[in-house]
């Protein structure tokens, strides 16, 4: 997967810093994945669909950045949040496994949800603290919500995360600030040591604080989730 995650890389990078000379041309820079592939052996023995899936994913950049709904694409690093994007016939979902493509074959992993039809894309992808977690795309009809007659406003604030129109207020969880002032404690610590030599206790805080920062990331999404459902 590291592997998979690096060609990916590769030719996201490669292709953007060719976008940044010249025109963005898709037909051409689908042309030059495959020139690349026979030039270099590692990228040739990789996986070509999640290859292409790259020069997609950089095409959906631009796009958005067109349209001014995001800015200008920049440089995935090694490190960062990675993920390879599989589209194939082989995708399979089990009870506690999923398979991406033949070479992988069936990956352990814990399903959280149903899926009822074949998934079209599989999503691998691996996070700083070095999680990993797989997402699908599959085809479900729409099933349009009842209407309700019932109605109520929020307004976000600070002290209270938000008030409703009714009086009720919802407090600001406690605990996000504790996680909170413990990753700003890690961080001026890294920052101390930024520009000295690479080292293993150096190595263990980054991945440290990359922990902490998906645990307050996991936690603000789920308290999120819960309040806006509730």
């Amino acid at each position: 997967m590291a592997q998979e995650f690096g060609n990916g890389r590769y030719i996201y990078n490669n292709l953007l810093g060719k976008a940044k000379e010249e025109k963005f041309k898709y037909l051409e820079f689908s042309k030059l994945i495959t020139q690349w592939r026979s030039e270099i052996d590692w990228l040739g023995a990789g996986y070509r669909t999640t290859q292409q899936n790259a020069l997609i994913n950089l095409k959906s950049a631009f796009t958005r950045f067109f349209k001014g709904d995001a800015k200008y694409p920049v440089f995935k690093k090694k490190g960062n949040h990675n993920s390879v994007k599989f589209s194939d016939r082989t995708n399979f979902v089990g009870e506690d496994y999923v398979v991406v493509c033949k070479e992988l074959g069936r990956i352990k992993a814990k399903i959280t949800r149903e899926i009822l039809t074949q998934p079209k894309e599989i999503t691998l992808s691996r996070t700083p603290d070095g999680k990993y977690y797989v997402s699908f795309c599959v085809e479900e009809e729409k099933i349009p919500l009842e209407k309700k007659d019932n109605s109520i406003g929020i307004d976000l604030g600070l002290t209270d995360i938000i008030t409703l129109s009714d009086g009720t207020k919802v407090k600001n969880p406690k605990w996000m600030k504790t996680k909170e002032d413990r990753l700003a404690r890690y961080q001026r610590k890294y920052a101390k040591n930024k520009n000295l030599p690479k080292s293993n206790r150096k190595n263990k805080l980054r991945i440290k604080i990359a922990k902490l920062h998906q645990q307050v990331a996991d936690t603000r999404k789920d308290f999120n989730h819960k309040l806006s459902r509730n």
